[in-house]
């Protein structure tokens, strides 16, 4: 996957894949270009043309869906809609990514104090 965002070209198959968090809701991977920029691949929900927010439950937000009958995987199709997204990160937020997806919740805290 490739994009060009504010002049900057970010690739995953030149960049270096740091750290992949793989949640229920989708995947998000943290890369780095030869160059030390970082990046996220991220999966983004919509439902109703709404990017929802990560705390946001689709099947809270649109429990008719949830039932797989033909008929709501017609409905599932029209109204809900995955997408990969590439999101640039400063070093700031790819330490503070990789704080939150690879050190247990009790440091947490403690290290976004300090930096």
């Amino acid at each position: 996957m490739h994009a060009i965002i504010n002049g900057r070209h970010y690739d995953t198959a030149l960049a270096t894949a740091i750290a992949i968090e793989d949640p229920l809701d989708g995947s998000e991977e943290l890369y780095q270009t030869r160059g030390g920029t970082f990046f996220l691949v991220a999966n983004e929900k919509w439902l109703d043309g709404r990017r929802l927010k990560r705390d946001e439950d689709l099947h809270e937000l649109a429990p008719e869906l949830q039932p797989l009958t033909t008929h709501v995987s017609a409905q599932r199709k029209k109204r809900i809609k995955n997408v990969r997204t590439i999101i640039p990160l400063t070093r700031r937020e790819a330490l503070i990514w990789s704080i939150r997806i690879r050190v247990p919740k009790t440091f947490h805290e403690y290290l976004l104090e300090v930096i």
